[in-house]
C-alpha cells in the first residue's frame, strides 16, 4: 500500500508542533540557593575562673575493723564524737582468746623443760664420747634430739606471741586523732577479721574531690590556688589549694579526678556536703571561639564553612581544616584554621557543599551566637 508524500508532510509538522510546544511549556531552571546562619568568631577572654561541683571530704577516711574475729563486748563510741590517738573504739570479748594465751603459754613451758632434759644429755653423751665411752651413733641421737628440741621450743614461744597478739586484737583503738563518722556493730554482735566496725575520719584540714574534663585538665596543676563556696555555709567562701591532679579517667568516662584541700576551717563544714570549686584559668593567647553547631567532623577530619558574603545577599562557603581546643561557656576554642573576624555557618553546614553559593540573612549578626542560649 503506497502513502502519498502529502501524508507523510502532515505527520512531520504534526510532530514537530507538538515538540515545540513541549519545549516552551518546560520553565526555565534556576539554581536554587541554600539558606545558612552564620556568626563572627569571637575571641576568648584572657585568663577567667571555671567553676566545678564536688564533694567534701575528709583529709583521711579509715575503715577501721578487728584483725580478729569474735563476738563485740562494748563499742564505747558514738557518731560524731572526737577520738585522740589510742581511743578505745570497739572491744571483743576477751575469753576464748585468754584461753588460747594460757595453752600457748603452758607449751611453752613444757617445751622449755623438754630442751633443757635434751641439752643436760647432749652434753653427757659429749663427754663420754670424747672420753671414748660413747658411740658416735649415740652422740648423733643426742644431738638430733637436742636440735629438735630446740627448734619445738622456738616454735612454741612464736605461737605464744601469736596468741598474746591476737588478745591484744581484741581491743580496737584509734590510729590518728578525728571523729567518728559511722559505727556499723553493736555489743553482742559477732564480727569476722577486717569487718569494718568503726568509720573515722582524721586529718586536720578538709578536702574536695571534683572531677575535670579531658580538655581542661592539663590547665590544673598541684599548688593552684581554688575557692570554695558550699550552700551550708551561706556566702562564705573558702581558700583551697590543689593537692592531687587525675593521670587516668574515671572509668569510661573523660573526666579526671581532682581533690583540692582547705586552707581555712568552718566549724559546720561536714564530709559529704556538696561544693562548688572555681579555679583559675591560666591567661594565654586570645583564641577564636565559634558555637559548637559550627564544627564538623568526618573522615577528614574537624571542620568549618567559612563564608565570604558578596553583594545581593549571598556568599561562597568554604570548607576549613581546624584544630579545636578547650569548650568555653561561649563556645569551643579553635587553636588553627580560624581567623578572628571570620564568618562561619552555624545552622545549615550538612546542606551545603565546599565552594557552594548560599543565601545569608538581611541582618546576618540577627542569628550571632547568644552563649546564654547555646545557639
Amino acid at each position: 500500500m503506497r502513502v502519498s508524500s502529502f501524508a507523510f508532510v502532515v505527520a512531520g509538522a504534526v510532530l514537530a508542533s507538538v515538540l515545540v510546544a513541549g519545549c516552551q511549556s518546560e520553565p526555565a531552571s534556576q539554581d536554587v540557593l541554600r539558606p545558612v546562619r552564620t556568626t563572627v568568631a569571637s575571641p576568648t577572654v584572657d585568663g577567667g575562673s571555671r567553676t566545678y561541683t564536688g564533694t567534701v571530704q575528709a583529709g583521711r577516711t579509715s575503715q577501721r575493723g578487728f584483725r580478729v574475729g569474735g563476738t563485740v563486748a562494748a563499742v564505747p563510741v558514738n557518731v560524731g564524737d572526737r577520738v585522740t590517738t589510742g581511743d578505745v573504739l570497739a572491744r571483743l570479748e576477751t575469753e576464748d582468746l585468754a584461753l588460747r594465751a594460757d595453752d600457748a603459754r603452758a607449751a611453752v613451758d613444757r617445751a622449755e623443760a623438754e630442751f633443757q632434759n635434751a641439752a643436760a644429755e647432749y652434753r653427757r653423751v659429749r663427754a663420754l664420747y670424747e672420753n671414748g665411752n660413747a658411740s658416735a651413733s649415740s652422740l648423733d641421737r643426742a644431738r638430733t634430739a637436742f636440735e629438735s628440741a630446740r627448734a619445738a621450743l622456738s616454735s612454741a614461744r612464736k605461737r605464744l606471741r601469736l596468741a598474746e597478739r591476737r588478745l591484744d586484737y581484741a581491743t580496737l583503738e584509734a590510729d590518728a586523732p578525728g571523729r567518728i563518722a559511722d559505727v556499723r556493730v553493736e555489743a553482742g554482735e559477732t564480727v569476722s577479721a577486717g569487718q569494718t566496725v568503726v568509720l573515722q575520719t582524721s586529718g586536720t584540714r578538709l578536702e574536695v574531690t571534683l572531677t575535670v574534663p579531658e580538655v581542661q585538665i592539663n590547665q590544673i596543676v598541684v599548688g593552684d590556688t581554688a575557692r570554695v563556696s558550699l550552700a551550708a555555709l551561706g556566702d562564705t567562701t573558702l581558700t583551697a589549694r590543689v593537692t592531687e591532679v587525675g593521670v587516668s579517667s574515671i572509668g569510661a568516662r573523660t573526666t579526671y579526678p581532682v581533690t583540692v584541700r582547705l586552707l581555712d576551717s568552718a566549724d559546720r563544714l561536714r564530709p559529704g556536703m556538696a561544693a562548688e570549686v572555681s579555679l583559675q584559668a591560666p591567661t594565654r593567647a586570645a583564641r577564636p571561639v565559634v558555637p559548637l553547631p559550627a564544627v564538623g567532623e568526618d573522615r577528614r577530619g574537624r571542620f568549618v564553612y567559612v563564608v565570604r558574603p558578596d553583594t545581593g545577599g549571598t556568599g561562597i562557603v568554604r570548607r576549613r581544616p581546624v584544630q579545636t581546643g578547650d569548650l568555653t561557656a561561649r563556645g569551643i576554642e579553635v587553636l588553627s584554621g580560624l581567623q578572628r573576624g571570620d564568618r562561619v555557618v552555624t545552622a545549615g553546614m550538612t546542606q551545603v557543599a565546599d565552594s557552594q553559593r548560599v543565601r545569608l540573612p538581611a541582618d546576618p549578626d540577627r542569628f550571632a551566637f547568644d552563649p546564654s542560649s547555646g545557639m
